[in-house]
């Protein structure tokens, strides 16, 4: 459930944010070292 959500906004965040994906992926990056750890 929880990796759905994760991978739906992360692909809005791809979308919409294109501009800054670095920051994008390093953002979803920590959430899921957090959510992993």
């Amino acid at each position: 459930m929880l990796s759905l959500v994760m991978r739906e906004c992360f692909i809005l965040c791809s979308v919409f944010l294109r501009d800054i994906n670095d920051v994008c992926l390093s953002y979803f990056n920590d959430n899921l070292l957090r959510f992993y750890i």
